[in-house]
């Protein structure tokens, strides 16, 4: 298993799940089994025919299939008002005026970063 073939994996699923689609729907979409995009998903690697077909599937370039990702929780941007409890990301602080002026500080600092 190579870091392309689980980037590839996470983006697909990433995008499979942001679509709301199952398995199923993604392989009516790309003719590609059930079984296959269940292995691309888990980084076992597929055919570049495959590959190509997954990403006009998801309507994606192929290349965003295979950037790397930084971190496999959050892909090195968590959602905002979060942190990544695996490698420390803050995602992007909203300004919430009922937090404490603590947080209100700890938000300030991060914009300013």
């Amino acid at each position: 298993m190579s870091g392309t073939d689980e980037a590839f994996g996470f983006h697909v699923r990433r995008l499979r799940l942001e679509r709301g689609w199952s398995y199923r729907d993604l392989s009516a979409r790309c003719g590609a089994a059930y079984s296959l995009l269940w292995r691309a998903e888990h980084g076992t690697g597929v055919t570049l025919r495959h590959a190509v077909a997954i990403a006009g599937a998801l309507e994606v370039p192929l290349p965003l299939l295979l950037d790397p990702v930084s971190c496999m929780t959050c892909t090195g941007s968590p959602p905002p008002g979060f942190i990544c409890q695996d490698c420390g990301v803050y995602g992007p602080l909203k300004w919430n005026p009922d937090l404490g002026p603590e947080i209100q500080d700890q938000q300030r600092r991060e914009e300013d970063r």
